[in-house]
């Protein structure tokens, strides 16, 4: 006859319950509860691109000077390039990451090189103490002028 163990009144953690069925608990794992679906990435592996509020974008679109671009670059918006960069660059990402969130990296990188070449980040980067953004936003605007003035040489 099986003898079946009631946890549920020995008000114990899992290690004790081990413990008092004669196991060590450093050598034990459970295994994981989550399922993964195969549509879905793990955890770990999901990508989330920055999303400026509109006030932030209100208060850097001011301060930076978007130049005017052809109209095959401005298919993609300036707001939507300042995303993805600012998730890449200022947060120290990898371009390809941004092909899983419905953008080209190549067309960001060519964009944020043509950009840095005018100039356009470093002034942002330059403006960015006196924007009324979080300190983290301005450090992030920050590394992509430093980033971008690498780009011009």
């Amino acid at each position: 006859m099986d003898e079946k163990i009631d946890v549920s009144d020995l008000g114990s953690t899992f290690e004790t319950v081990l413990r008092n069925i004669g196991l060590d608990p450093r050598i034990v794992s459970l295994p994981s509860l989550k399922t993964n679906q195969s549509d879905q990435p793990p955890v770990s592996a999901r990508f989330v691109l920055c999303r400026l509020t509109d006030e932030e974008w209100n208060e850097i679109d001011r301060a930076a000077i978007f130049p005017l671009e052809p109209p095959q670059a401005e298919a993609m918006r300036n707001r939507e390039v300042l995303e993805a960069v600012i998730t890449v660059v200022g947060q120290g990402r990898a371009w390809t990451m941004l092909d899983g969130c419905g953008l080209s990296s190549e067309a960001v990188r060519k964009k944020f090189a043509r950009l840095a070449r005018k100039g356009v980040w470093q002034g942002l980067a330059a403006r960015a103490e006196t924007l009324a953004v979080s300190g983290e936003r301005q450090a992030e605007l920050k590394t992509i002028g430093h980033r971008a003035a690498s780009c011009r040489r």
